[in-house]
């Protein structure tokens, strides 16, 4: 009967999708939590359901007559092959008739399509983003409200939604389910696998639309256009300094708290961010892995070796606003301008242009 039926009473908690069976909510429910409970006996990759793992064998483990010229991939069809050769060339021909957006399947351009048809009534009074779902609203009104009711029960940290609580407790067991067919590398996240496949296959899908340089994944081209834009979202609520990147605040914010979470093992010394601590223990290991091409000279640090490069290439890219002098550092310019602030606050005033000279 439900198959006739208008009522769907198997809503979903992170969506609030109904559907009329409790399996197919099941299986739906897999998305937000990324579970593929289904691997590929040849290849160990996962899926989750049977279904897109039968096609997954069809597509790549039962040779087939249609190969790529490019990477050697054999399918069973013809019109498989050809969509998978839109990965080498780029191509993209299904474009979304409102926004222009282009994707390389149908199929994507039908799911996209779908964020254009809902219609968004339910607004949030705090930044008025629109919602087509009452329970999506609830969701996102967690970013202002701070509420985060799923704890772990290992750490106790919280979290806005249940999906991300599922992936954090991979931490603490150590489950990385999805696994590269490319390599031996193995991730907690699918979308990280997806990013990660990129680097095989050379896919740079996300383009600035400011300087044309590609990225393998959306976020990186988000945070590169911030350069452009000089937005930095993200403010410290102690000191209203501000950040391009959340995690740039994450560590600012340890100035504050005082929190030093990376300690060295060899000699107890602490650090606030990661980066720093990995450098620091280059020196205890002796390592230098950034090598420059012309004078072999090696670093540490990928900056400084980015520094020392410009010793060879003459570039200079800070130049000073008040002379024609330019440095191929920052904190060189910096030092640089205070001498023009010393020289101008020992011109007497009756000589520097504008001053009014007050007699005692």
């Amino acid at each position: 009967m439900r198959v006739h039926a208008t009522k769907k009473p198997f809503l979903c908690q992170d969506c609030g999708k109904g559907f009329s069976r409790g399996d197919y909510l099941k299986s739906h429910r897999r998305l937000h939590t990324e579970e593929n409970p289904y691997k590929c006996p040849e290849c160990n990759s996962p899926f989750p359901d049977k279904l897109t793992l039968k096609q997954h064998r069809q597509d790549h483990h039962n040779r087939g007559s249609h190969v790529c010229d490019v990477c050697q991939k054999s399918f069973t069809k013809s019109y498989n092959l050809k969509v998978h050769q839109r990965i080498h060339s780029g191509e993209k021909p299904y474009q979304c008739p409102k926004c222009g957006k282009c994707f390389s399947q149908n199929i994507q351009l039908k799911i996209h399509q779908t964020t254009h048809e809902a219609e968004k009534v339910h607004k949030c009074e705090v930044c008025e983003k629109s919602f087509s779902k009452s329970y999506s609203l609830k969701v996102h009104l967690r970013v202002h409200s701070g509420e985060k009711p799923y704890q772990c029960d290992e750490c106790h940290k919280a979290f806005s939604k249940n999906n991300l609580l599922t992936v954090h407790k991979r931490i603490h067991s150590g489950e990385r389910p999805y696994q590269c067919s490319e390599c031996p590398k193995s991730f907690s996240v699918m979308s990280h696998l997806r990013v990660h496949k990129r680097t095989h296959s050379g896919e740079r899908p996300y383009q600035c639309t400011e300087c044309a340089k590609s990225f393998s994944d959306y976020s990186s081209m988000v945070r590169h256009q911030r350069i452009h834009s000089g937005a930095k979202p993200y403010l410290c609520t102690v000191c209203s300094k501000s950040f391009r990147e959340k995690s740039h605040l994450t560590v600012h914010r340890r100035i504050h708290t005082g929190e030093r979470p990376y300690r060295c093992s060899q000699c107890e010394r602490t650090f606030s961010d990661c980066s720093s601590f990995v450098e620091h223990r280059r020196n205890h290991l002796g390592a230098r892995p950034y090598k420059c091409a012309v004078c072999e000279k090696s670093f540490t640090k990928a900056y400084t070796l980015k520094i020392h490069l410009r010793g060879h290439s003459g570039e200079r890219p800070y130049k000073c606003s008040r002379c024609p002098r330019s440095f191929s550092i920052n904190y060189q310019l910096k030092v640089h301008v205070k001498t023009h602030e010393v020289s101008e606050q020992a011109v007497p005033p009756h000589i520097i242009p504008g001053a009014i000279l007050v007699e005692q």
